[in-house]
This record gives structure tokens, sequence and C-alpha cells, in this order.
């Protein structure tokens, strides 16, 4: 996860800048790698716990992934 992070694939939202809340999210780029939307995942940290963050990741970039198709000029980073 932290490689995902650091390549700037995922974004991660800690409940430090909002108060029990955690979110996940990725940003959709066009063709001139400018973003164009995004997707995300928010919930309490009582529903999503630190060691949820993994697959929600995951499944937000397959989610981006299948979407892809659909969205004008849209291409993975």
């Amino acid at each position: 996860m932290l490689a995902l992070l650091n390549r700037g694939l995922l974004a991660l939202n800690v409940p430090d800048t909002e108060p029990g809340v955690r979110a996940v999210g990725i940003a959709l780029h066009n063709e001139r790698g400018e973003a164009v939307g995004a997707l995300s995942i928010a919930a309490p940290v009582t529903r999503m716990p630190g060691s949820a963050v993994e697959s929600l990741g995951a499944d937000l970039i397959a989610t981006a992934r299948r979407a892809a198709p659909d969205l004008a000029g849209y291409r993975e980073r």
C-alpha cells in the first residue's frame, strides 16, 4: 500500500484531518495526465479499520481500470 501511496496512485485520508473518518481515493487522468475525476471510499474509522485500507485501495484501482473505457480520454498513470 505504501508503494501505491508513494507513486501517487492512491491518496489516504487519516482520521487526524477529519476526526473519526478514514478515506482512500484515486484520481482519474486524461491522456495529458490531467485529473478529470476521482473515486473514493470513506467511512467512520469504526467501520474502516486501518487493516482494510489496502484491500479497499486495490478495489479502487480495479474499479478505475474497469471504468476507464467509459471515460473519454482516461488513461492510467
